[in-house]
């Protein structure tokens, strides 16, 4: 279809779908014919090839559009077979003499029509324009020019313009019935529309070609660039036929003359990783000639769909098709030899053969899609790199060729890796809460070092650099301090060179100060540059995340004195008391932040070294409600009598009732000195 509409999903009684600008030869038994006639010669004249395709045009108009515009047969007959650049004489160039047409009644083209349906027509009602559906009078008028779509493989109409259909051509008509028929059909929608790029493309469908598009690639800014992992395929490729919007008609991609066997093994070179031990350089001849190799095709390593990149190139002085088609071009694609009937895995293209790479990712149109020479398209996710080396002349006179060399080059060069953070976890034991709380690692033994690796180095030699890029410290107050230019004086901690992937490229775990809260972080970054262009080559990252261990609450002794006015103050520390992280994998059960939990406690005077009963002096309790692992001071405090304890006696503080703390009993012994 000349443009399709993709939303046009038809299924067909064979249970085959049909995507509209999709087709695919039908014959009798419901089986598909992809690849089309093969034969030679030239249209017209005496004698038309014995197996070029017998095809009819029919003219036909109706009640209500009556009108055959300026168009009459001579002037379709010129079209298709007779001028310069006819139809027939771009498939027999394209095709390299394997595909032509002719007439039957007429070997230089048969045209019939016009013929009024006798019918209204309703807006695109295309089915009813097919020939199944005619009156038996239009049928026996066309008869009585000699047509018998018996005798046919293509039947092609024409009829006046109509613009709600939304095309200027379609291929196949989807039909209930279509799966029975032996020949194919195309409509074109106005004979001003009966020009050679819109009924080359209808007819290639026919023969087994999907669309080409041009494969439009965005990076993370939404920039266009040549690949990335976020392509689509759009309607801009300007140097095949079968694009859809297109306005010339170039000669098809080596894809699309490889699937309709135009091209063969001995023009296609298959490059694959294993074949080339990483690296190669072929040449190209011009994919006008069909001379020696027209085109590599590449085959795309570690992905879980089959795809290719198909590199042809052009000599634009060769063809009046391709006079502004000149260059080496890359398009992907999936493997020629897939089945057409399913459609396509290369995200983005799923509706078409291939899709065309822009090496001039600023020109939107594709215009500018050919690789410059000296230039290298390369795909980094796919660790392939394709350079154009340039084109050349080879021989003389007759025998002179051009031709283009080109490298291929698989895998991405140096890689590094700064290796896996550390789990760092701390916990509070300070009484400073809530600005400072010095911590202390549970997992970072002395010494401990980042265990990085290189690989893909080659023979040259690389310096390496590890750089501290991001150094934040979270406060107990919820704010955040940018420690890079105060801790970090100089960012750069480490560098040296290495020459084999074994080499040491480890480094010890730098620490970055005590004031550190939850979710702190330092992000260190492990550079390698070429040792004599000095440019980067590769690089990695790795963060370090500081999480809250799940201590267990601990009660400590605190402290005993006098208050202002002169009373014995007894006081105790109790740390951990909330947390908000995972130890191992296990969730805390302090608080939360949202679950008050209520700790009580009281005061109890012993007796030092005797036997007797505990005298309760006082008790209580208090509320705790955080969700950060704060040391609490200060659970329970308590005015004394100055002669409380005695060298016989000692006071005792029991607290219980808190998740994970024990009940613990914290003594002060006697004597209290007034």
């Amino acid at each position: 279809m000349w443009p399709p509409n993709k939303q046009n999903i038809i299924f067909w009684t064979a249970g085959i779908i049909l995507v509209a600008g999709i087709s695919f030869t039908l014959v009798n038994n419901g089986s598909f014919l992809i690849t089309g006639p093969k034969g030679g010669g030239k249209p017209g004249g005496s004698t038309a090839p014995a197996n070029a395709v017998k095809t009819a045009i029919l003219m036909i108009n109706f009640v209500n559009a009556p009108s055959t515009t300026s168009t009459n047969k001579q002037a379709i007959l010129n079209t298709f077979y007779n001028n310069e650049n006819s139809v027939n004489k771009y498939f027999l160039e394209t095709s390299y003499g394997s595909t032509s047409f002719t007439g039957v009644v007429n070997p230089i083209g048969d045209v019939f029509g016009w013929y009024n349906l006798e019918i209204s027509r309703n807006g695109c009602d295309f089915i009813n324009w097919q020939y199944d559906n005619w009156n038996p009078s239009i049928k026996n008028k066309a008869a009585a020019e000699g047509f018998d779509i018996s005798n046919y493989q293509e039947i092609i109409y024409v009829v006046p313009y109509e613009p709600t259909c939304g095309f200027l051509g379609i291929d196949s008509i989807p039909s209930s019935i279509a799966t029975s028929k032996p020949y194919k059909e195309v409509i074109i929608n106005g004979g001003e529309n009966f020009v050679l790029h819109v009924v080359a493309h209808e007819v290639e469908h026919n023969l087994g070609a999907h669309h080409a598009a041009g494969y439009y690639c965005t990076n993370q800014n939404s920039s266009p660039v040549s690949m990335s992992n976020n392509c689509i395929g759009l309607d801009r490729d300007p140097f095949d036929v079968m694009q859809n919007r297109g306005i010339a008609a170039h000669h098809t991609s080596a894809f699309h003359k490889a699937r309709l066997g135009w091209l063969g093994t001995a023009n296609l070179q298959e490059v694959t990783k294993d074949n080339i031990n990483a690296t190669g350089e072929y040449d190209i001849y011009p994919l006008e000639k069909k001379d020696g190799i027209v085109s590599l095709r590449v085959k795309i390593p570690n992905i879980n769909y089959e795809a290719y990149y198909y590199i042809e190139y052009r000599d634009y002085t060769l063809s009046s098709y391709d006079s502004d088609a000149g260059g080496v071009f890359i398009r992907i694609g999936r493997d020629y030899k897939a089945d057409p009937k399913q459609l396509g895995s290369i995200p983005g293209l799923e509706l078409y053969d291939t899709g065309l790479i822009n090496n001039n990712p600023q020109d939107t149109t594709f215009r500018g899609a050919a690789l410059p020479k000296g230039s290298s398209f390369f795909d980094e996710e796919h660790c392939i790199e394709i350079t154009n080396l340039g084109d050349s002349i080879t021989g003389t006179g007759k025998n002179t060729k051009t031709k283009a060399k080109v490298k291929v080059e698989f895998g991405c060069g140096p890689e590094v890796d700064a290796g896996s953070p550390h789990a760092w976890l701390h916990y509070c034991s300070a009484t400073s809460y809530p600005y400072d709380c010095p911590t202390f690692f549970d997992n970072y033994p002395t010494g401990t070092a980042h265990s990085a690796t290189a690989s893909n180095l080659g023979t040259n030699t690389y310096e390496y650099e590890w750089k501290v890029t991001k150094c934040l410290w979270t406060r107990y107050d919820g704010g955040t301090t940018d420690c890079l230019p105060t801790y970090y004086f100089n960012p750069i901690i480490a560098t040296g060179t290495i020459k084999n992937a074994g080499d040491d490229l480890s480094i010890p775990i730098p620490g970055f100060g005590h004031n550190r809260g939850p979710d702190s972080e330092q992000t260190l970054l492990l550079s390698l540059k070429d040792s004599v262009t000095k440019k980067t080559v590769a690089s990695s990252t790795v963060t370090e995340r500081f999480k809250p261990s799940c201590q267990k609450p601990t009660a400590q002794y605190g402290s005993l004195g006098r208050d202002n006015a002169g009373n014995l103050v007894a006081s105790m520390l109790i740390t951990n008391l909330a947390d908000d992280s995972t130890a191992d994998g296990v969730p805390c059960t302090h608080s939360d932040g949202v679950n008050p939990i209520t700790l009580y406690y009281e005061w109890q005077l012993h007796c030092a070294n005797t036997v007797c009963n505990p005298q309760i002096l006082n008790g209580g309790s208090r509320v705790i409600n955080y969700d950060r692992p704060v040391p609490y001071s200060n659970v329970a405090t308590i005015d004394l009598p100055n002669k409380y304890p005695s060298s016989s006696e000692f006071l005792l503080l029991r607290v219980w009732g808190y998740p994970g703390l024990p009940e613990t009993l914290a003594g002060f012994p006697g004597p209290i000195t007034p």
